[in-house]
This record gives C-alpha cells, structure tokens and sequence, in this order.
C-alpha cells in the first residue's frame, strides 16, 4: 500500500514496523520517515494504514490509544475484521474503516501493478467511505462498498475465488505427480489450462465458462474418474462437492436434459459414511 500510495502520488509520511529493516527499506523508496512506535504514526498523520495480521489489529489499535488523533482516517487492511475493532481510535474521535484489496499479491512490488484495475472491499464510517473511494481511484481501482456485519461472506467469497483456486491446482498437481510426473512439469503442463478457464471467466462469463464432462453429460467419463479417485478419498469427497456446486452452473447453460443432470448428480452424491462399535467387557 505504501509503495502504490507513493506510486499514485500520495505524501508517505511516516512508516512504522516491528521490523526495522523493512521499514528502513520502504522509507527510502517513498521518502518517509522513519517512526519509532505506533504513537509517533499516529500523531505525524491525518491518513494512518494499518497492515498487519488480522488477529493483531486490535493489539495495534490498543497500542495507539493515547495517540490517536480526533478527524484523522484509521483503516485496516483486513477482509473479515469490521471497522469497529477499531475501537481506541474510535473513541478518540478518529473516523474509522476498512480496505481490503481483493487481489492476491505475491511482494510489495507486484502489488503496484496488480493494484490498477483491482476491486477493493470498503466499509466503515459512512464520513470515511468517500474519502478511500478518491483513494482507491487514486490507486487506479475500484470501490466496491461493503456493510461491516456482511464482512465475513465477502471475505469468504475472496477465499473461493483465489485461495481455493490454488488448492485445487494443487489437487490437481498431486495427481499427475501420483502417474510418476514430476511436480514441475505437472505445474506446467496444468497452467495454461488453468489460465484458459479464468480468462473463460472473462469472455464469455459466467455460466458458458464452464467446460468439461460435466457440461457433456459424461455420465461414463465422471464415473470413472470416481472409480480411481476412490483410492483418495479426500480428493474423492473434494471432486464430488466440486461437482455438485457446478451443476447448477450446468443447469443455467440449458443444454443438458433433466434426466441427464439427476443421473450425474445421483452419481455425485455422496456416500453415507457408516460407523461400527464395538464394546467389550460386563457390566
């Protein structure tokens, strides 16, 4: 946020960190000053971010309890915490939200880049949001207002769509190393198939961007699958829940008949576990 704030021509004014080093880092390559706790942050600024892990927000905002400043903006970066967490600089009257960017950055650097164009989850004071939507276009993003109690969906629906993606790329390389290829070349040969079906997220969208058995009706090709996925039962559990939650989507394309889509999703279902106990001993 730092570098792209500095990118976009926003005065970094002071930086404060638990790691020295980096923060020295960051200083030189936006100008900013070197802070030397919480407080020197808090009172140096009218704009403070707060990046930190989700569980140690809170912390940062106790931290600051006697520093923070009436009319100043506090916002923290996490997707799921709601803007009343923080409260210590709440109730010194500063004017507390959320921004949360919904991109998955690998470094400060690539953040710049990956920044433009991105959505980014605001919520918070109803005085704040205007001022982080200038600053999000600033940042050459997009706003995209968020109520505090439905934080936990969204950050959930960001999980599915970036997280979970790379679990099942995942799954899927661990296959292909289990046919005796390498990890390396798994990852290969499965990327540009992954990059085709996010850019069919693209053009055409939602729901002609799914493809596969699925979307034939291969009752035959699934059942297969099924059958050698029965020697890994979690990916077994993983591809039927998969399957499932695609069906609608199959559905909405309207190329399937019903009695084919009850066929693929009586296959689907998943098996009953069964349980036995045994007791041994007298009462």
């Amino acid at each position: 946020m730092c570098l792209a704030a500095h990118a976009a021509g926003y005065p970094v004014v002071s930086i404060y960190s638990r790691t020295t080093e980096r923060a020295r880092a960051l200083c030189r390559a936006t100008g900013a000053a070197l802070a030397a706790d919480i407080a020197a942050v808090a009172t140096g600024a009218s704009f403070i971010l707060i990046a930190v892990p989700d569980d140690a927000i809170a912390a940062v905002d106790a931290a600051g309890k006697d520093a923070w400043q009436p009319g100043s903006l506090v916002v923290h970066h996490s997707g799921v915490h709601p803007a009343s967490v923080l409260e210590h600089a709440a109730a010194a009257g500063a004017c507390t939200a959320t921004l949360h960017p919904l991109q998955a950055v690998p470094s400060a650097e690539a953040g710049v880049e990956l920044f433009k164009g991105s959505y980014f989850g605001i919520s918070g004071h109803p005085r704040c949001l205007p001022v982080l939507e200038s600053f999000v276009r600033g940042l050459g993003g997009h706003p995209l207002r968020i109520d505090d109690e439905a934080k936990p969906l969204y950050h959930a629906a960001a999980v599915f769509a970036s997280n979970y993606l790379v679990a099942c790329f995942a799954q899927a390389v661990r296959l292909l190393v289990e046919l005796g290829i390498s990890e390396e070349e798994a990852a290969a040969a499965l990327l540009p198939l992954a990059r085709g079906a996010v850019n069919n997220l693209a053009h055409p969208g939602l729901p002609d961007a799914l493809t596969g058995p699925l979307t034939r009706g291969d009752v035959g090709t699934v059942r297969q699958h099924l059958q050698q996925l029965a020697e890994y039962p979690q990916t077994d559990s993983l591809y039927r829940q998969l399957a499932l939650a695609a069906l609608p989507i199959v559905a909405e394309q309207g190329r399937l008949p019903a009695a084919r889509l009850e066929a693929l999703r009586r296959l689907l279902a998943i098996p009953h576990q069964s349980f036995s106990l045994s007791v041994s001993g007298s009462t």
